[in-house]
């Protein structure tokens, strides 16, 4: 977690919306455009963005493809990226992030995952089948590249999974995440088996200590890998930036009879940065009566204890939802210990028909928690009966969610499927999501499947467009007290140019040419403590 966070309570952002009904969505959302500029003019189809930053200015997207980029690489499923250096609002000509993708005509990469420690370093894993020049063999692997200047660009694809080269079973589903201090977790499904024949699937987990230049050997994290007789899925993995990793997973097991054999979700903890791990526990806390447990898993947390954890499901929690399918999610306060009971996010899910899928979670951790998901719902009729992309709210840790509403705003008119939906937080106050469509955003591009995106600014208290965080960085807005909130936003009840809390030790403003003889004794001028604060503020965020 960056430092300048730390100087960001929670209260005083939460006391934004104190007085904002729970039902009403708190900013609005510009029209989306193409992220992939070549969206005009591509043939192919590009699928499923990620989305990092490092909450600097910097952001990276990338998604699978198998678009030729005008010929200059093959027809096979690629990894692409793009940049942005102004928080989402243009994006550079998309690449391929693996950069022998002229060459690697016969394997299939996809399944891209991104994260970076905010220290210089972004580690970007995939699923592929390309055997790396025969150094690996053809069945799927685990490759990964690294980028040391914000993405511009990529080292050579090189295995993850240590083994790829003597293994001959499928790894796939990776995941990766750092906590900023040195420690690098990937996670992954396989086939392989530890002691012998067994075609049950387990989750295997890797650790870098050098910024991912090279990894241990693959490892089973359920530590009843060598037992269970279910198939582990879908790893997603967290952590908090104070030593506390959780990787959750899905799975069919049913701990001898335990719970049921439809599909649940098991966590395991670990304090010591991966090298060991609790033994898995089951998340769902009905999982012993449920019938349909669910996929599609996404988990994020704030760094103070807050966890949440969230997926897609038709079972309708004892009456409570229909079955159609809906968003559910659990939280925990106590960095993954104990779970509430399975919950609807979408608080719609007791009346609407049509079907909510693939949700992502995120973070500014400042109080904000975001989710995404697309879904067929016409949401009282307000938007069309194809798939768009829903977006809520909490300010409250995940207790409460705004109403659901599109985050497309073209939704009511588009004809377009909208889907795979991911959103990211920078810390100051800018959002940025993408997703995939085959809208063609009326006329201005194709309609095969293009990364569209849009941004929003939130906290914005200003109203300017730009995040209050961002605001505070670039020096337009001052913050005399470094609670995140700009000044002109904070009460001054004597409209003498200082805000109430900090009053007790600037002096007001002086006049042009006015002499600081009524300066307080040891008390700064102004504008020289107004310079002082903003300097200490700009190295704390360092």
């Amino acid at each position: 977690m960056s430092s300048n966070r730390l100087f960001l309570p929670l209260l005083a952002v939460l006391s934004i919306f104190s007085t904002r009904s729970m039902a009403d969505f708190p900013t609005i959302f510009p029209d989306p455009i193409a992220l992939n500029s070549n969206a005009v003019g591509d043939s192919g189809s590009d699928h499923i963005p990620h989305i990092a930053t490092d909450g600097q200015g910097h952001w990276v997207a990338i998604w699978e493809s198998n678009d030729t980029l005008g010929g200059t690489i093959g027809m096979d499923s690629d990894i692409l990226f793009a940049r942005s250096e102004n928080n989402g609002a243009s994006w550079t000509t998309p690449e391929p992030l693996n950069i022998n993708a002229a060459s690697d005509s016969l394997g299939e990469d996809t399944q891209a995952a991104i994260f970076t420690d905010s220290l210089g370093t972004w580690i970007v894993v995939w699923r592929s089948t390309t055997n790396l020049g025969g150094a690996i063999g053809t069945d799927a692997d685990i490759l990964y590249a690294r980028s040391t200047n914000n993405g511009a660009t990529w080292s050579l694809p090189a295995p993850l999974n240590t083994n790829a080269a003597i293994d001959a079973v499928s790894d796939s589903s990776p995941q990766i995440s750092t906590d900023s201090q040195g420690h690098w977790v990937a996670v992954w499904r396989s086939q392989i088996n530890m002691t012998g024949p067994g075609s049950d699937t387990d989750i295997f987990v890797a650790t870098s200590n050098n910024a991912g230049v090279t990894w241990t050997p693959p490892v089973p994290l359920n530590t009843n890998a060598t037992t269970d007789t279910g198939s582990d899925e879908d790893p997603v993995i967290g952590n908090d930036g104070q030593g506390n990793w959780l990787v959750v997973w899905r799975s069919n097991e049913n701990l001898g009879g335990v719970i049921g054999a439809d599909n649940d979700f098991f966590f395991a903890r670990s304090t010591d940065n991966g090298a060991s791990w609790t033994p898995p526990a089951v998340l769902n806390t009905n999982a012993a009566t449920d019938t349909d447990g669910g996929g599609d898993l996404t988990i994020a947390a704030d760094g103070q204890g807050v966890w949440l954890v969230a997926w897609t499901s038709s079972e309708n929690l004892g009456g409570v939802t229909g079955t159609e399918g809906d968003i559910q999610f659990t939280r925990s306060t106590d960095n993954g210990a104990t779970w509430t009971d399975p919950m609807p996010l979408n608080n719609n899910a007791a009346g609407d028909l049509g079907a909510d899928e693939i949700p992502h979670l995120s973070t500014d951790k400042m109080g904000s928690w975001i989710a995404v998901w697309d879904g067929d719902n016409a949401a009282g009729g307000t938007v069309g009966a194809e798939y768009d992309i829903f977006i809520a709210h909490s300010a409250d840790n995940g207790a409460t969610w705004t109403n659901p509403v599109p985050l497309n705003a073209n939704a009511n008119t588009d004809t377009g499927d909208d889907y795979f939906a991911w959103t990211a937080a920078d810390g100051r106050g800018n959002w940025v999501i993408a997703w995939e469509s085959n809208e063609n955003v009326g006329g201005a591009i194709g309609t095969d499947f293009d990364m569209l995106t849009t941004r929003f600014a939130f906290p914005d208290c200003n109203a300017n467009g730009i995040g209050d965080g961002q605001d505070i960085a670039d020096a337009a807005s001052a913050d005399c007290n470094t609670n995140g909130i700009p000044d002109e936003c904070e009460t001054d009840s004597d409209g003498d140019g200082v805000i109430d809390a900090c009053a007790a030790v600037i002096a007001p403003p002086l006049l042009p040419n006015a002499a600081c003889g009524a300066c307080a004794p040891g008390v700064l001028p102004a504008v020289g403590l107004a310079l002082a604060i903003g300097l200490i503020s700009r190295a704390r965020r360092r």
